[in-house]
């Protein structure tokens, strides 16, 4: 079965500076290609597919559709939580951010930029929690960790 990306996906990463791996590009084509991405607003939702990277008040996670892994960034001053319940409160998205881990789905709105090492990423406006995982997350099998069905320990009886 062939996976493919989003069609939106690929049109915003051509916005993305090219370089070499390794490479951070420059600063201008970073600021030329967010002034255009900072006007696109966007909802995505999806399964938190790495723990977040926290660094004070922001954190990095990538979100993951099954098929594509994206880039979002939470500042605490700029998330705002969306309630579930019926009847709306107010919610701090950072709290609700520090209470997510790694597997849960959640949906995210922001606008789109491009970090200085060049990936594209949602800026969060709105955080909403969506499911909690209920099984570990999806992990690559080994030929260690496969089991055998010719060993006395797991010959069905």
């Amino acid at each position: 079965m062939k996976t493919r990306s989003p069609r939106w996906w690929k049109k915003y990463r051509a916005f993305a500076p090219v370089v070499a791996e390794g490479e951070r590009p420059p600063a201008e084509a970073i600021e030329l290609a967010n002034q255009q991405l900072n006007q696109v607003k966007i909802r995505v939702a999806g399964r938190i597919a790495s723990p977040p990277r926290v660094m004070g008040k922001a954190a990095f996670v990538h979100l993951s559709d099954g098929v594509t892994r994206l880039q979002i960034y939470v500042k605490r001053a700029d998330a705002n939580g969306v309630s579930n319940e019926a009847v709306p409160r107010e919610v701090d998205g950072w709290e609700l951010f520090g209470l997510l881990d790694h597997g849960d789905f959640i949906g995210v709105g922001g606008y789109l930029f491009i970090t200085k090492t060049g990936e594209l990423s949602i800026h969060v406006e709105q955080l909403q929690f969506l499911s909690r995982r209920c099984c570990r997350c999806p992990t690559r099998c080994t030929a260690s960790t496969i089991p055998r069905f010719g060993s006395a320990s797991v010959m069905p009886t």
